[in-house]
């Protein structure tokens, strides 16, 4: 996704941006962000039936106290 977001850059950047291939590109992301989200619920919904309460109440700790899902938004995520 990385390589793919420094792409898109470079096609911004041209003389004169080819539209097509832009939004081509940026819909390429897209479903890699889409398959990520999938991932992501899919370890949610799993992990409650792998982890017992007391390990899921350990594990909610550990990412509050080291930031994990804190308004992601603004950092490339979606608060995931």
């Amino acid at each position: 996704m990385y390589s793919k977001s420094i792409e898109l850059k470079g096609l911004w950047l041209e003389k004169t941006p080819d539209t097509n291939k832009i939004a081509a590109l940026q819909k390429e992301i897209q479903i890699l962000r889409d398959k990520m989200l999938e991932k992501v619920t899919a370890y949610r919904r799993g992990k409650q039936y792998v982890l017992t309460n007391q390990q899921q109440t350990t594990l909610e700790s550990y990412k509050e106290k080291h930031g994990y899902g804190k308004d992601m938004q603004g950092q490339g995520g979606r608060g995931i």
